[in-house]
């Protein structure tokens, strides 16, 4: 898995991901993404588009556990992650991904556009 994070847009932070996604390479990517000095003023934009998700949901329940601890204090912060998809096989690890997030202070959800995701972001 190969990430690499741009810092370009005014209300987010764009991730864009390639290959094979990973249990230990999502949780650096995440980790580093939690530790820009922009995480608590800009959304996160996943790019997954050139990407495949094959994680288990023992691996999903861990990513929702970094979140759970890596939370920012207080409660105003940039809280949307929004993760833009292509595939069945991803759609359907992203469904079982969200419900897990309930229980989080942000809030997820998955794309198939880019339009739909940049109006998730921006309202």
């Amino acid at each position: 898995m190969e990430y690499q994070l741009e810092n370009s847009h005014p209300a987010y932070i764009k991730i864009n991901v390639k290959g094979y996604l990973t249990k230990t390479g999502m949780l650096t990517a995440i980790l580093e993404v939690m530790k820009h000095p922009d995480y608590h003023h800009k959304h996160s934009f996943w790019d997954c588009t050139d990407a495949m998700m094959g994680m288990s949901i023992f691996d999903l329940m861990e990513i929702v556990e970094i979140f759970k601890s890596y939370k920012p204090q207080g409660e105003n912060f940039a809280n949307k992650i929004a993760v833009l998809i292509s595939g069945n096989m991803n759609m359907a690890i992203m469904e079982i991904f969200t419900p897990m997030t309930i229980s989080l202070p942000f809030h997820f959800k998955a794309f198939t556009t880019q339009d739909d995701l940049e109006k998730f972001l921006s309202s």
